[in-house]
């Protein structure tokens, strides 16, 4: 059994029969178009007829600032909006939350037990501009209550382009301001990715011996990557890179940075830099074959591989070394000898509702894209273009 040099994290250690690995876009490749169709359902998004936020028709209540928040009661309703409250539990849930809408009755739910309620307040607004289509947005629900009476329920939340890294959307400011400071004090290059729900994807050398990316290119592919495999609201947009913030809630990336069309092993490594994906070159496929060989990923870019004779022997060894290195992160298999297994499930494993959320959810650019990120059932999906978000009925 051959030794083999272990890459950890940003970090390459000399090591024996085993090599843990952490640190790697070109930018995503076009996807081609399959046998998915699109039909157009509600023109506005909705699960509702078309109409005013303000329509109190059907016998119904208008609802008044201060009672019970009950959803049903809203006249322009939303899958988007309904998968969220159902998923987080906002009815039964004790933690600051609120509810935004847009006039479309697309919006945004916030539940983040560690945010004031007013942070969540401007949360929910936040994502609510960039989910529902760069639409204004207006408060519907804070806490267990209607936010405002139904009749001055008026949309005029704007999200403006941040001009600063201090201005990062999603999170609480602590949150923002720690997140600032850790890039600040890395080296260039290096690029940050986000996601509506406030996670934060990196790319750069994050200690003084650990692997840098390659260029600005590779740091903005492996922040982008870092963020997807995190975040329950994929795909991330870059944020900044080096000192130039690009961040647009006008136009938030809607197809993914990772092949997951990809079978086998080829060009980089989800979330690792370009110097990881030449060690695997060197130390891993050269071996392999005549030896069995694994690799284990974590969504954070932390990881392992191990060759050996025997490959049980190697698919322990390689998880081993993946939970060693990936700080309580859970770890995934990604590759068996030359062939990768990893698929999108392997992301939504990890969290109750995560599959909801990223098929009834999340806007996409196209039929084929939700179905390239694991949304194999036809049925409604939302797709986002230059004109706003619709719910279509894709059939795959």
């Amino acid at each position: 059994m051959k030794a083999l040099p272990v890459l950890i994290a940003t970090t390459l250690v000399a090591g024996c029969s085993s090599s843990p690995l952490e640190d790697a876009l070109p930018p995503p490749k076009p996807l081609s178009p399959g046998a998915e169709s699109a039909q157009e359902g509600a023109p506005d998004g909705s699960t509702t007829p078309p109409g005013s936020m303000l329509d109190g028709g059907g016998g119904r209540a208008a609802f008044r600032a201060g009672e019970a928040f009950d959803y049903a009661r809203v006249a322009k309703r939303s899958q988007m909006v309904e998968t969220m409250l159902q998923v987080f539990g906002y009815a039964t849930s004790t933690a600051p939350r609120a509810v935004a809408v847009n006039a479309e009755g697309l919006g945004f739910v916030a539940v983040h037990a560690g945010a004031t309620q007013e942070e969540n307040e401007l949360i929910a607004k936040q994502a609510c501009f960039v989910i529902g289509g760069a639409r204004p947005c207006a408060l519907l629900a804070k806490a267990g209550t209607f936010a405002v009476d139904e009749e001055k329920l008026t949309p005029d939340f704007v999200l403006a382009k941040p001009a600063a890294l201090s201005e990062l959307p999603f999170m609480t400011p602590a949150a923002a301001a720690a997140v600032a400071t850790a890039y600040n004090a890395a080296p260039n290059p290096k690029a940050l990715a986000i996601g509506l729900d406030g996670t934060v994807g990196t790319g750069y050398r994050a200690t003084p011996t650990g692997l840098a990316p390659s260029s600005a290119a590779d740091a903005m592919r492996v922040a982008l990557e870092r963020c997807e495999m995190q975040s329950r609201f994929s795909p991330c947009t870059v944020f900044i890179s080096g000192a130039t913030v690009s961040f647009d809630p006008v136009a938030p990336r809607l197809e993914p940075t990772i092949d997951y069309g990809r079978r086998t092993l080829a060009t980089n490594l989800p979330g690792s830099m370009a110097g990881a994906w030449t060690t695997i070159q060197s130390d891993y496929l050269s071996d392999v074959p005549p030896q069995s060989g694994s690799i284990y990923l974590s969504r954070k870019g932390a990881g392992g591989y191990f060759t050996s004779a025997s490959a049980a022997t190697a698919d322990a060894e390689a998880l081993e070394i993946c939970n060693a290195r990936a700080s309580g992160e859970p770890c995934f298999k990604y590759a068996t000898n030359r062939n990768i297994v990893f698929g999108t499930g392997d992301l939504l494993a990890n969290a109750p509702g995560n599959v909801a959320l990223h098929c009834k959810a999340v806007p996409r650019a196209s039929c084929a894209v939700h179905r390239t990120m694991g949304c194999a059932t036809s049925g409604d999906y939302y797709l986002g273009d230059a004109t706003g978000v619709k719910l279509a009925a894709c059939v795959f």
